[in-house]
């Protein structure tokens, strides 16, 4: 009988055990479940963290987005003198004109005429003259005229024919074209407001209208194919060219430009699509040699070498190091991109020697066996893993990261295309969108845009050479110049 009761004694705490080893188990499983619940909100906090913190400084997005933003201070060291003009210095003095106007002259007060302690000076210093500057809009008119003849037998009118662009009643000549053209393309403002703009300064005398503002492009684009073919030749025979592409809408609809640079040239293309279409029909299409861009994949299809933009990989570097702030390496290679950039630049001719070449390669290896090391010990996240993925790009791209330290015609990054494409990001600030039919809108703007930049880029007055493209004739030529009788109105395109 005690046999019997310790054996279900035994028995009873055996069950409790096993009860209780099941409750440890299922604990054990929702601690672990729990863990893994916790660690996995603690990736996706960095992730959600990471995109909260992007500014221009560690990603991609431009300053313009930045929140909160601040000051942007400069890295000159202060010299400790005051601000302004330095003594011994001569001072940067606003250049004087020819006087259009009738001198005014200002006499001497009474209590000096009248003082014999005063006389007047003379020589080269005896007169005190100073100007006032100002400019004044003044509309003025040119009117042709021309005797109306009839055929007796036939009725049909005739008159002489008048010259290149008068052809409707009322005629803009190329002053008032190229006025609209820079207020649109150079500065940026919207339609509404040139029109209002001009009948202002006109005191309501020029009245352009929306059409005409809206058109002005299609005409410059028409008048400067020369221009632009010339352009596109000398971009796709330069040692070097800087390309980007960038987002834009027409109607509503999303689109994108491509940019290309050499620094004196550039050209915009409109397209529908990214990719191999994107650039057919560009200089990329045709260029066999260096070309610089953002680790486009696309852009490793053409060119011979490349040089990836390592203003984009220092922001991606430090981004990853705001991330990842238990590791090393990213901080290290930070500064030594920067480190290859400013020693090469202090370089004459920026020119570096085949040992200072080498030393940078060997320490770029020795921080991406750092990556690498770092990463093992430290496995990256599913929510986060652009600091991974970079260490692996650096890898894979190094000769296109390292490009610049041999060939001193190659920039540090792709600021020359991007700075190339902002400007189509300031004019969509304005009208949000290109408008008319199909691409028009989006490809008249290009093509202003690539004349008016290389203008620009190469010093040309602006001005004159803006009113001389307005003063061709432009690829259609002026029709037959007789009126008949059921057909007055003047038909022939402007």
């Amino acid at each position: 009988k005690e046999i019997g009761r310790l054996e279900r004694e035994l028995a009873a705490e055996r069950s409790k055990g096993e009860e209780l080893r099941k409750k440890l188990k299922q604990k054990t499983r929702e601690v672990t479940e729990e863990r893994e619940r916790a660690n996995d909100e603690k990736e996706k906090n960095q992730k959600l963290t990471s995109q909260i913190n992007q500014n221009s400084g560690n990603s991609s997005i431009p300053s313009s987005q930045d929140r909160f933003r601040g000051k942007v201070t400069n890295n000159r060291e202060k010299t400790g003198k005051p601000e302004g003009g330095q003594p011994g210095h001569e001072g940067h003095k606003r250049k004087k004109h020819v006087a259009t106007e009738e001198p005014v002259y200002i006499p001497a007060p009474p209590e000096i005429l009248g003082n014999p302690e005063y006389y007047r000076q003379s020589g080269p210093n005896s007169v005190v003259r100073k100007q006032v500057v100002g400019i004044h809009f003044q509309v003025y008119v040119q009117e042709y005229y021309a005797d109306v003849y009839r055929n007796r037998r036939t009725g049909a009118r005739y008159h002489a024919p008048f010259p290149p662009g008068v052809q409707l009643e009322v005629n803009y000549d190329d002053s008032i074209k190229a006025f609209i053209f820079l207020l649109k393309n150079h500065l940026n403002v919207s339609e509404e407001k040139i029109r209002e703009f001009l009948l202002e300064v006109t005191n309501e005398e020029v009245s352009a209208s929306r059409g005409m503002i809206n058109g002005i492009n299609g005409e410059f684009s028409r008048k400067t194919e020369g221009e632009r073919k010339e352009i596109f030749g000398r971009l796709f025979t330069s040692p070097v060219m800087y390309t980007d592409m960038t987002g834009a809408r027409m109607n509503g609809k999303l689109k994108n430009v491509v940019v290309c640079s050499n620094k004196k040239d550039v050209f915009y293309a409109f397209r529908d699509t990214k990719g191999d279409k994107a650039f057919e029909g560009t200089p990329v299409e045709y260029f066999l040699k260096t070309l610089v861009h953002d680790h486009d994949k696309t852009a490793y299809h053409y060119g011979g070498d490349h040089q990836e933009c390592n203003a984009h990989h220092t922001r991606y570097l430090k981004g990853a190091e705001e991330n990842e702030p238990g590791l090393q390496w990213h901080g290290k290679m930070r500064k030594l991109l920067l480190e290859m950039n400013a020693g090469r630049e202090k370089k004459e001719g920026r020119m570096l020697s085949q040992e200072e070449i080498r030393d940078f390669s060997d320490r770029y290896d020795e921080i991406l066996d750092l990556a690498d090391k770092e990463y093992d010990d430290n496995p990256p996240s599913k929510y986060y893993r652009k600091g991974y993925n970079l260490s692996r790009e650096l890898r894979e791209y190094k000769d296109a990261v390292l490009l610049f330290l041999g060939n001193p015609d190659v920039d540090f990054s792709n600021n020359e295309a991007e700075r190339t494409a902002r400007k189509v990001k300031r004019h969509l600030a304005v009208s949000g969108t290109f408008r008319g039919k199909s691409n028009i809108g989006g490809e008249s703007y290009c093509d202003a845009m690539t004349v008016l930049q290389t203008d620009r880029n190469r010093g040309e007055p602006i001005w004159e050479k803006v009113r001389g493209y307005f003063r061709r004739e432009g690829q259609k030529k002026g029709g037959d110049h007789r009126k008949h009788e059921g057909n007055e109105a003047d038909t022939t395109s402007s």
